[in-house]
């Protein structure tokens, strides 16, 4: 599948087997040191003045912590913010200039565990150049992220800020929708052939914040296939899509009137550069998701 702009969850060439708690600290002797989100350690002699990003979600991370003026090279589709859009490309997620990305001397390489492939990582690795994982499996652990990667950069403090702040907005959400009576939804992240997320996609994290319970959670693979039959069976109260006009969503779905989604009219086409994301924006993209449910809940009453 060709990957392109806010299509970077469908680019899950690797899937986590387990994901590991994080933490940040500094080692024994000196050294700058965190634990990733694959549970690694990553030590660093100094703060990182040379990143190369191997996501846009991890370019936005970079900026957001402070450290955007410290990356060197990212990959295709880096275009937020505004900045990145001015840094040298190194390939796609999927497919690394590996040669590029090794001549621009990096001191850090913050990867996407599941989006970037095991063999572009592998090389690099033989090279000893410090790899960061970056796998944000909810919306709290991108706030971790904003802070260890400025421990990793030398932005702690502005990058702790941040994380605080993100939290803060996260609360808010929390605090308006969580307790919402719960309402079945289908996730379609994809339409041909027909994709979804399972229980332990960050997205599933954002639906549970807005009081919607993903009606494929129990699937086993992070972006799974499904069939229209299955949807059917599971009697969603709303269908939400980004990579697809309205239009296009409802036609797709029209004859499905056995779906109370269907019924109701509850199509929502949400922006997929907010959602499709794990960065500081998917936070935008949750409270535009939890907006949606609403309504639909709304409908429902």
């Amino acid at each position: 599948m060709t990957v392109g702009k806010g299509k970077w969850c469908l680019a899950a060439i690797v899937v986590v087997a387990a994901w590991l708690p994080v933490a940040a600290s500094f080692a024994d002797n000196g050294k700058i040191a965190v634990i990733d989100d694959i549970g690694q350690m990553v030590s660093l002699a100094r703060p990182a003045k040379r990143i190369v990003s191997l996501s846009p979600h991890i370019t936005e991370l970079l900026f957001e912590a402070g450290a955007g003026s410290s990356i060197v090279g990212a990959v295709d589709y880096s275009d937020y913010p505004q900045a990145a859009k001015q840094l040298l490309r190194v390939g796609s997620a999927n497919r690394l200039d590996v040669e590029t990305i090794l001549s621009l001397r990096p001191d850090l390489i913050v990867a996407w565990h599941s989006g970037n492939t095991v063999q572009d990582l592998q090389m690099i690795s033989r090279f000893g150049i410090p790899i960061f994982y970056s796998e944000p499996r909810s919306l709290d652990q991108i706030a971790s992220n904003l802070s260890r990667l400025g421990i990793l950069t030398g932005y702690q403090e502005k990058a702790d800020r941040k994380a605080r702040i993100f939290r803060q907005r996260l609360r808010l959400l929390d605090d308006s929708y969580r307790h919402r009576k719960k309402l079945a939804v289908f996730f379609q992240l994809w339409d041909q052939p027909l994709m979804t997320i399972n229980g332990k996609h960050i997205l599933n994290d954002v639906m549970d914040l807005c009081g919607a319970r993903n009606i494929f959670a129990d699937l086993s693979s992070l972006t799974p296939t499904v069939s229209r039959e299955a949807v059917i069976q599971q009697k969603p109260y709303a269908i939400v899509a980004t990579d697809v006009s309205l239009e296009r969503l409802k036609l797709e779905w029209k004859d499905y009137t056995r779906i109370p989604a269907v019924q109701a009219d509850n199509y929502f086409v949400l922006s997929a550069d907010l959602l499709h994301r794990q960065g500081p924006r998917l936070l935008e993209g949750a409270r535009q998701l939890c907006l949606a449910i609403e309504k639909a809940r709304q409908r429902q009453s």
